[in-house]
């Protein structure tokens, strides 16, 4: 099954860890219905576009075969005929389907983030 990722403001994983949630519920499952993710070839697009006010991350790597629903591949609201498919999920994220957690960071607003080699293994 296919690896997707989350990413997350490194302070909402620690209250999330702290909370012991048996799943992640972000803020867009409340508003949009889903939670957007991305595969790892979409990675440093959506880290750019949607956290340039950032300094540490956290991605969530998830095993799509451990969630209860399907992931549905849909094109950005904002660009429906960019031919562009993320990954959504429709429900909370079960914290036993993530199979492995990376922490990024930068030292200023103006750097770029590095991404681990190793997110796929």
């Amino acid at each position: 099954m296919a690896k997707i990722f989350h990413v997350l403001p490194y302070e909402n994983w620690m209250d999330i860890k702290n909370s012991n949630s048996p799943a992640i519920s972000p803020e867009s499952l409340k508003h949009e219905g889903f939670i957007h993710c991305c595969k790892a070839d979409q990675l440093f697009g959506v880290i750019e576009r949607f956290f340039g006010r950032d300094l540490k991350l956290i991605i969530l790597r998830i095993n799509e075969s451990r969630l209860d629903k399907d992931v549905v591949y849909e094109a950005p609201i904002e660009a429906p005929h960019s031919g562009l498919l993320f990954p959504h999920y429709y429900g909370e994220i079960p914290v036993e389907s993530i199979e492995r957690s990376f922490f990024i960071k930068r030292k200023t607003l103006e750097d770029t983030f590095d991404l681990p080699e190793h997110l796929l293994k």
